[in-house]
């Protein structure tokens, strides 16, 4: 696994700390991360996510593989999504650049200069019911 994978696979935990879920997740004691990825990336960050909860509310992060999932509050998509029934429609996504697969992006990775940078799509988030944290979004180009 090179070093970019692993500093994606940080932002991608490190996203949920800055994501403020709505008034129907209030009771939220985990968040489900669907990640579309070869098997050391799903392990490495597993690793990270592991017995390090998310706030003060201690959400714990659980990492399944997008084909072994049934339910995902965040998506890691990495290539077309081939005949998935599931549904995706209420899912925080996370892109790779030039990898648009679904149009409903909220968070589009991209790297320029050699350093990993990330968009949001904030209009994309309200629709979700989710507010991102303007500490993140300071560090983000926005949409």
């Amino acid at each position: 696994m090179d070093k970019v994978d692993k500093v994606k696979a940080a932002y991608l935990f490190n996203f949920t700390k800055f994501i403020n879920w709505s008034e129907s997740h209030t009771h939220l004691t985990s968040l489900t991360f669907c990640l579309q990825t070869d098997p050391q990336f799903l392990s490495f960050f597993s690793e990270i996510a592991q017995n390090r909860p998310v706030g003060s509310e201690q959400i714990v992060i659980s990492a399944v593989h997008l084909s072994q999932a049934t339910k995902c509050d965040l998506v890691y998509i990495t290539e077309p999504i081939a005949n998935n029934s599931l549904d995706l429609t209420n899912t925080v996504t996370i892109q790779n650049e030039g990898r648009q697969y679904l149009p409903s992006a909220v968070f589009l990775l991209f790297e320029r200069k050699n350093k990993l940078r990330f968009e949001i799509d904030l209009k994309e988030a309200r629709r979700l019911n989710v507010n991102i944290s303007s500490e993140l979004l300071k560090l983000a180009k926005t949409r």
